[in-house]
């Protein structure tokens, strides 16, 4: 992913897009997954949201 984002312009049009790119280990991948999870699954609980 490091080198995706070094290469091109990757980067920039990902921002374009919205996104905002970070490079990173796997294993940060992975506690940030399950960190928006945990902070996203709250904020649905509390606000009664549901899939319809």
């Amino acid at each position: 992913m490091r080198q995706a984002m070094g290469r091109g312009g990757l980067a920039r049009r990902l921002e374009e897009l919205g996104f905002v790119p970070v490079a990173g280990t796997p294993e940060e991948m992975a506690a940030t997954i399950r960190d928006d999870a945990r902070r996203w699954s709250a904020v649905i609980r509390d606000l009664g949201l549901t899939l319809d």
